[in-house]
């Protein structure tokens, strides 16, 4: 028939309901839409993967042990001093004290490796941070002779002047608990 010829586009369109868009706009917007979730997905595997935990060193490990075999041995000399328990207080005592020995050599080498409280200030005062761990050993062999006596006021001054000395080494040389 005559008259005007309808022009044909390189880019059709389609329309969806009230939103027609080419298929040039179409395109763009779905792979804006793939890169936006593609960039998610990346950043989401890199962030779990970035706080996947660092394992503990084999010093951190031990050091761990032993300081919370002393925190358990603690608890077990307030419950057994509450009871009379004196030979318990004895036992567990001892166990401080021979942990005691071992804590200058378990923070020998300067090792951060994994989760750890230990500051770095423990090796920048390593002889008074040695002295700490002995006199921890001194006070916690003076619990053990106040609890063979059998003295509960004594050994209860005892515990008080060992806990006074973990309490001054934990302000010192260990990170600060976040209540």
């Amino acid at each position: 028939p005559g008259g005007a010829q309808e022009a044909v586009s390189l880019y059709p369109s389609f329309s969806l309901g009230r939103f027609a868009m080419s298929v040039k706009v179409r395109a763009a917007l779905l792979g804006g839409i793939l890169a936006l979730v593609a960039g998610g997905f990346l950043i989401g595997g890199l962030q779990s993967f970035a706080a996947e935990p660092v394992k503990d060193s084999k010093a951190v490990a031990d050091r761990k042990k032993t300081m919370q075999a002393n925190g358990k041995m603690a608890k077990e000399i307030g419950e057994a001093i509450k009871k009379d328990e004196f030979p318990k207080v004895v036992l567990a005592a001892s166990e401080i004290a021979e942990n005691a020995i071992d804590i200058p050599e378990l923070f020998e080498k300067k090792d951060l490796t994994g989760k750890t409280a230990a500051l770095p200030k423990i090796w920048e005062e390593k002889a008074k941070f040695d002295q700490v761990a002995s006199k921890l050993m001194t006070d916690a062999r003076a619990v053990v002779e106040a609890a063979r006596a059998k003295d509960k006021a004594k050994v209860e001054a005892a515990v008080k002047v060992m806990g006074a000395n973990c309490g001054a080494c934990h302000d010192a040389y260990r990170v600060k608990k976040q209540n």
